[in-house]
């Protein structure tokens, strides 16, 4: 579904572009984790696989696994390339798609090679605009830790609104606190 050439061709501008995770992203998403580790680790709650053994193993099962899922239309994650050096600048990916609504959550992350440069906002909102024109999605949705405060600022510069805070919504797997979790959509008639 997420592979049709009109709607990839609209993921893309002079500086980057948006293409399906696959396995030979491994190496690249491996490394753009090893360099992020430290600043994704804030977020267990939301992030949860950040505390898992990174290794190139690892990522590139993670990379077969978004593959199978994509027959399955539920979930898809995009990759985010600079277009000079192909470098990694993220990924982003749509999870439980419900096309009967039809409604979504998006997340992210970047790498921190790339932070505070505004590409990641710019990749957001072409995936976003290109969801609208293509597949009229009436909900999207964001869920974030209300403590990541440069994610919420993100999502809030691209248009989300915040819908709730669930308080007491996430448990922290390292220190067992609890968190609150941010509701962030865009709705569309």
């Amino acid at each position: 579904m997420f592979q049709n050439q009109e709607f990839i061709s609209a993921l893309a501008n002079e500086e980057f572009y948006l293409h399906v995770l696959c396995e030979e992203d491994a190496n690249d998403v491996y490394e753009a984790i090893i360099d992020s580790l430290a600043h994704l680790q804030k977020y267990p709650a939301t992030i949860p696989w950040v505390l898992n053994k990174q290794s190139l193993e690892n990522t590139k099962l993670y990379c077969q696994t978004v593959q199978d899922n994509l027959s399955k239309n539920k979930d898809v994650v995009f990759v985010i390339r600079h277009k000079k050096t192909e470098r990694l600048i993220g990924l982003v990916g749509l999870h439980n798609i419900c096309w009967e609504i039809p409604r979504l959550e998006i997340g992210f992350w970047g790498n921190i090679v790339f932070n505070k440069q505004g590409l990641m906002k710019q990749a957001i909102q072409r995936l976003l605009e290109a969801l609208q024109v293509h597949y009229n999605f009436k909900r999207i949705e964001a869920l974030v830790d209300q403590e990541n405060q440069d994610a919420r600022k993100l999502y809030e510069r691209l248009g989300f609104q915040l819908e709730r805070i669930m308080r007491n919504a996430l448990r922290n797997p390292v220190d067992r606190s609890l968190r609150h979790l941010c509701i962030y959509t865009i709705l569309t008639e």
